[in-house]
């Protein structure tokens, strides 16, 4: 008797072999047999599912996530669920919230919201602060139920500020005591269980209140130490988000030292910048070179471009800095459109008075896309850009801009993508995927 029988599904089964339609047998949790549509017996089985043009694959490993907080509250870890992803990997980017000193709580919060625009109540509210080392932490999450597999990693800004306290939260240089702290907590995160250490070297990646995630600066001497460590307890990547523009020139060489050094695999994002479109084909070369002398560097790379979503309920939308539309800024979202309405030709021709805003938005109108609906496209084409409309309409950007974001009564949506949309299409993911 078979457990499960998956009939009439399009198989992508891994192994790299072509997608093939079958049906797929389980028997006490193990697939048993994969036969052509129709060829298995579903007289005995306990229960039958029809994946008639439904994809049918392994789990997906997300190896780059940010549910350090969702964990107290989700046990669904949405969205990831929802997209087949039976597998997660969070504490990236060097942020997350173990260890915590519990006087640090609310900067832990005010870190992660700054870097990954996770709502700040939403955390203040479920985040259960039941630890305040790692091994607590993970302790903390292994006594809840999950519908997929987590794993956890130890982020640098937590472990500096917790080490270091508030020189650590300012970036300040380590002591070689300070670097052993850092050392012997990272190596007993790992004993507990962590999967890894993970810093960020990128500017983009600041706090709440502007200020760099804790590391971002870090020394050779400091990293090192905190390999060393990791080296000691057997296991562990690491992973950091580089300034990606500088990546070869600033940090390859010290990734090759840390890794022939400590055995240790080196986890780096790799995306393609508008401000360097080519730069990845050099990064791939490198990384090429890498493994021909045996070091253990490998690149994530994200399956679609990366940006920001910017509306009147988000963090951020193109007039937010805009004197006429700070007056207006904390009325609720019906007044605000109102408002906006009655002031649109201020708003529109304060624009050339306001050099930050140019900066900010005109000058990169032409990577802006007005999303439309609930769907978005992120492959656009630049004749559909705001700057491409502005100009079929002969008016100006700020005005296609304020017409979008007072759609659908408030609720309009504008696209920008900062990463892996160089030329107008994903080439670098395409190209990648069959590296």
């Amino acid at each position: 008797m078979s457990d499960l029988v998956i009939t009439n599904a399009f198989v992508v089964d891994g192994t790299g072999a072509p997608a093939r339609h079958g049906d797929v047998v389980v028997s006490k949790g193990t697939i048993v047999e994969i036969t052509t549509p129709g060829a298995a017996s579903t007289t005995d089985a306990k229960r039958v599912i029809d994946a008639d043009g439904l994809l049918l694959t392994p789990g997906f490993v997300d190896v780059h996530t940010h549910y350090d907080a969702q964990v107290s509250w989700d046990p669904y870890l949405t969205p990831s669920s929802w997209h087949g992803v039976t597998s997660v990997v969070m504490g990236n980017c060097g942020v997350g919230f173990a260890p915590a000193d519990p006087a640090r709580h609310e900067w832990l919060i005010e870190l992660m919201e700054g870097v990954e625009d996770i709502p700040g109540s939403a955390m203040v509210e479920g985040i259960s602060w039941e630890w305040e080392s790692f091994g607590e932490y993970l302790d903390a999450i292994d006594r809840r139920s999950y519908v997929l597999d987590i794993g956890a990693q130890i982020g640098h800004g937590p472990l500096r500020a917790y080490v270091m306290g508030e020189r650590g939260a300012a970036n300040e240089p380590a002591s070689a005591a300070e670097i052993a702290a850092m050392g012997d907590a990272v190596r007993a995160a790992l004993v507990a269980g962590a999967l890894g250490f993970s810093t960020s070297r990128t500017p983009l990646h600041r706090s709440k209140s502007g200020e760099l995630v804790p590391g971002t600066t870090a020394d050779a001497a400091e990293l090192f130490g905190i390999g060393d460590a990791m080296a000691e307890a057997g296991h562990g990547v690491l992973q950091y988000s580089p300034e990606h523009v500088a990546l070869l020139r600033n940090e390859w060489g010290w990734m090759r030292d840390f890794t022939q050094r400590t055995g240790r695999t080196v986890s780096v994002n790799l995306n393609q910048d508008h401000r360097a479109p080519d730069l990845w084909r050099e990064v791939l070369d490198s990384l090429d070179a890498a493994h021909r002398d045996g070091l253990n560097i490998v690149a994530q790379v994200a399956g679609r471009s990366i940006g920001t979503m910017m509306c009147l309920e988000g963090t951020v939308h193109p007039f937010l800095f805009h004197r006429a539309y700070r007056e207006i800024a904390d009325l609720p979202l019906a007044e605000r459109v109102a408002a906006i309405r009655a002031r649109r030709r201020e708003l529109i021709d304060g624009v050339a008075d306001d050099a930050r805003f140019a900066k900010a938005v005109i000058d990169k109108a032409d990577r802006m896309w007005a999303v439309d609906g609930e769907s978005i496209d992120y492959e656009p084409s630049a004749d559909t850009s705001v700057a491409a409309v502005a100009a079929t309409r002969g008016v100006s950007v700020a005005e296609v801009l304020i017409d979008h974001l007072i759609s659908r009564d408030g609720h309009g949506m504008v696209y920008s993508p900062f990463f892996n949309y160089a030329y107008g299409d994903l080439s670098m993911t395409h190209e990648l995927l069959q590296h």
